[in-house]
């Protein structure tokens, strides 16, 4: 783990974010670690969304809409965040 954080520190972005991906796929196997890596990340972007609604004064039945190839194709952390934020996201599809 050590060796990984150093890692990143200096990484591209992309290096990084090329490791959601397994990172999920191990989660979605079980692996503990792996779980508590997309819980920790669906924590942070639920109160991100939480912060903005906030900010924003909107009201409390305004859909959440989201994009991003993790929350729309993994079901593991789309439903972690949800979790996390205490609502359903709305499907980006039907927002038209």
């Amino acid at each position: 783990f050590d060796a990984l954080v150093r890692w990143g520190g200096p990484a591209a972005k992309a290096a990084v974010a090329a490791l959601a991906r397994p990172v999920l796929a191990a989660a979605e196997s079980g692996d503990g670690a792996a779980r508590r890596c997309v819980e920790d990340q669906a924590s942070i972007l639920a109160a991100r969304i939480a912060a903005g609604l906030r900010k924003g004064a909107l009201p409390d039945d305004v859909p959440i809409v989201v994009s991003g190839s993790l929350i729309e194709k993994s079901r593991l952390f789309r439903e972690a965040v949800e979790s996390k934020l205490g609502r359903t996201l709305a499907d980006p599809a039907l927002q038209g």
